[in-house]
């Protein structure tokens, strides 16, 4: 199953969020239009993203934090490697405009 788009707002410009997130916090802040960025991965980075500590982490050569060394490391084929918590970081990419009623209009 293909993963639903995520987008950065002014709402929380640290994290990308589904549509119906950044629409219920439209909702609940009565804004009829709202400047967002699809969320564009990053590939090659020497960063990634930890879904537990929803913690940015650096790739330093052999030595990174995210490892046996941490108390919730799960490798992803359960015996070692990739950490299956270990997530993409993700930057601002094509410009939209969201609406209340949820049309998505790329700003040119």
């Amino acid at each position: 199953m293909k993963k639903p788009k995520t987008y950065f707002s002014d709402i929380d410009d640290e994290f990308s969020h589904s549509k119906i997130w950044l629409l219920e916090r439209m909702k609940e802040r009565e804004i009829t239009e709202l400047k967002v960025n699809e969320a564009k991965r990053v590939i090659g980075s020497d960063f990634y993203f930890c879904k537990i500590y929803d913690t940015v982490g650096e790739r330093c050569g052999d030595f990174n934090d995210c490892g046996k060394m941490c108390d919730d490391y799960e490798p992803r084929n359960g015996k070692s490697g990739c950490c299956k918590h270990r997530g993409f970081c993700y930057e601002p990419g094509k410009e939209f405009i969201l609406n209340i009623n949820g049309k998505l209009t790329e700003v040119k």
